[in-house]
């Protein structure tokens, strides 16, 4: 096996050097000057520790020798094999070195311990339980879920209280911090630590190499070229005329996987720092839409179908290379920057060509985009929060007053409520606000969902003798003020329903107040119902302090619950009357 310190031969270390530099050369737009001796040296001092020498160049000193830091924990957990479904003691040690956070686990603490696997922590979350169906009762457990359903559940067994919360914080800590954002400074060089600890399995299929490149260093002049995907045919005679252990077919497929990985990485981490890359989505994305435009009338099915074709196709490439990469912190960066150029081109689309058809189609478009490009980022960024961001910026371009819409309007009493800091600074609130915020939100993005699907398949059957586009047009305003009045239904609601079981008495009228003031706003005038719907929080309030004070008396909780249910449908009663009063 090759001594990772081993100096390659003049040949080797010229073409290791001029790959380098091409790789450097190709994406000059992205690396600034000053990096490009810096990236030399990290690169090189990742595959030959020790023997890094700082290339010529004025004012440049080569950084000190990194410190290699304690684990953050180890010791004795039980770990549930994923083929056998068995409990086995084994040794585990999760690593801080250079911010890796890897976790690895052994046979045992004994020295020279065989090394059996290791877990990389992003995309994880760490959770703790006590009891079920594959866990005695009174054990403690430790589970590692991930945020993507096709990768495994790692199962943890601790022998205590004590030592569950330990390990669970520990494990908390390497997930939340392997899923951190990198320096800006260290955007690159953290795409090829990523792309090594990938990797680093792989280093057994080279045990056996007998040339001047060790294992590392092969790896790396692999990783390297295979951004250029037609040598990839190239590299694997490479590799099999190096040794014939490589030969294998499949070896060779799994060092084919793992290096691709490295390049995407490296290529990921290249398009991150790239500021050309908005401006670049944001032309294809206005010319494609514009081109389409000019080749279609103006049917609205057809203008919406192609265009959010079009807009999806682009994003959503780049987004599913991500994925397969499994980079979950250059996923987030890469959404948030295709997330900007998406917002810029839907701006200018409608700037341009808005006026060429009815403000309703053109709403109906962009909230299909919307609600399409939030549902591909459910999992990654809240679907909700974009979908508020982009409509904001794109549909509030239109005319509205023709339509008599108010969408702003319509954010606001959904928002102001949920996300208002004075609700924050409540100390009354005894559910976490998190939880508020989820269950409104989960409510208003269904219907809303539903309103715009069902606006997308045409609404309405054609009638004889009327425009399809005035149709159109009638038809998602009637589908707007419903859900505008569903909305301010499912939102007191649902406040009634959560006050009643988590805020006191002052918290709820506070809310209910704000919710009517936010709603009678949309309005030029307060309808009659709004002030029976007032006085009813002075009933609710006497009924809640009374649920308060008598709550942990039995007797009283189902008359108690009998009052809440007939103050709901009063209430919601009076809400229909509003609702119908607006409309």
């Amino acid at each position: 096996m090759g001594n990772a310190n081993v100096v390659c031969n003049e040949d080797c270390e010229q073409e290791i050097q001029a790959t380098i530099e091409d790789v450097v050369r190709r994406f000059a737009a992205t690396f600034p000057a000053s990096y490009k001796n810096k990236l030399v040296v990290r690169v090189r001092q990742r595959f030959q520790p020790g023997i890094v020498k700082p290339p010529a160049g004025p004012n440049y000193a080569l950084p000190p020798a990194p410190r290699t830091p304690a684990p953050i924990k180890r010791g004795i957990l039980s770990k549930k094999g994923a083929k056998r479904r068995n409990w086995l003691d084994r040794y585990f040690v999760i690593n801080n070195e250079e911010k890796n956070y890897l976790i690895e686990y052994f046979e045992s603490d004994a020295a020279g311990a065989s090394r059996h696997g290791e877990l990389e922590p992003l995309g994880y979350r760490a959770m703790n339980f006590t009891e079920d169906e594959e866990i005695r009762h009174g054990d403690y457990g430790i589970k590692l879920v991930p945020l993507d359903s096709k990768k495994r559940t790692w199962m943890f067994k601790a022998d205590c209280r004590e030592d569950q919360l330990s390990w669970h914080i520990a494990f908390h800590y390497a997930c939340s911090h392997a899923s951190a954002p990198r320096p800006e400074a260290d955007v690159v060089y953290s795409a090829f630590d990523v792309a090594f600890r990938k990797v680093r399995a792989h280093y057994g299929y080279f045990d056996h190499i007998e040339c001047d490149l060790s294992p590392p260093e092969h790896l790396a002049f692999l990783m390297v070229r295979v951004i250029d995907e037609s040598s990839l045919n190239a590299i694997e005679r490479e590799s099999a005329e190096t040794s014939p252990e490589v030969s294998n077919q499949e070896k060779v497929e799994t060092l084919r996987r793992a290096v691709e990985h490295a390049a995407i990485a490296a290529a990921t981490a290249a398009w991150r720092s790239s500021t050309a890359l908005i401006s670049s989505v944001k032309q294809t994305i206005v010319l494609a839409a514009s081109k389409a435009l000019a080749q279609l009338d103006e049917r609205e099915a057809c203008l919406r179908g192609r265009i959010r074709e079009l807009v999806e196709a682009k994003v959503m490439h780049g987004i599913a290379a991500m994925k397969r990469a499994a980079l979950m912190p250059f996923i987030n960066q890469f959404k948030v920057i295709v997330g900007e150029a998406y917002e810029s081109a839907l701006v200018s689309f409608y700037n341009t060509v808005a006026r060429r058809c009815l403000p309703a189609i053109a709403e109906g478009c962009v909230s299909v985009f919307c609600l399409s490009f939030a549902h591909h980022l459910r999992g990654y960024r809240s679907p909700f929060l974009t979908l508020r961001s982009l409509t904001r910026s794109a549909i509030f371009e239109l005319d509205h007053d023709a339509l008599g819409l108010n969408f702003e309007g319509m954010m606001n009493v959904t928002t102001s409520v949920i996300f208002d800091r004075r609700m924050n600074g409540l100390g009354s609130v005894f559910l976490p606000t998190n939880t508020i915020r989820m269950e409104v939100w989960m409510e208003i993005h269904h219907r809303l969902e539903n309103a715009i699907y069902k606006f997308s398949k045409g609404g309405s059957a054609p009638q004889e003798g009327v425009d399809p586009m005035a149709q159109a047009a009638d038809d998602f305003k009637q589908t707007v003020r419903d859900l505008r009045s569903d909305m301010a239904l499912s939102m007191v609601d649902l406040i009634v329903r959560l006050s009643c079981k988590f805020l006191s008495a002052q918290v709820y009228k506070e809310l209910v107040v704000q919710v009517l003031e936010e709603v009678s706003s949309l309005e030029e005038e307060v309808p009659e119902p709004l002030k029976e719907l007032i006085d009813l929080t002075e009933i609710t309030e006497e009924l809640l302090h009374a649920m308060l004070r008598e709550s942990i008396q039995a007797d009283m909780e189902s008359s108690l619950s009998e009052q809440l249910e007939k103050l709901r449908t009063t209430e919601t009663e009076a809400l229909a009357s509003f609702a119908g009063c607006t409309l």
